[in-house]
């Protein structure tokens, strides 16, 4: 499967233990394994069943619009605010 990817996406953009990301630009895969891919199903599956979190998250992102900077340095402090509680 690497290989293939490889081949699609010409390089690989992140390559990590547990992580992978190709990028052509347009499009990203991003593969995990082990702890990185635990954590991740767990977030995942937190944002799928909380509402709230969910209807921050839509509220924060627009208040922090202006700037990708802002928005991004919002976003990290909520997820990482989440995983200490999972």
């Amino acid at each position: 499967m690497i290989v293939f990817l490889i081949n699609q996406y010409k390089s690989i953009f992140v390559l990590d233990d547990e992580f992978v990301l190709f990028t052509d630009g347009d499009t990203e895969i991003i593969g995990m394994r082990g702890e990185v891919a635990t954590r991740n199903k767990a977030l995942m599956n937190y944002w799928r069943t909380n509402a709230t979190v969910r209807a921050e998250y839509a509220e924060g992102k627009l208040a922090h619009a202006y700037s990708r900077q802002a928005y991004y340095r919002w976003k990290d402090a909520l997820i990482n605010s989440i995983l200490e509680h999972l």
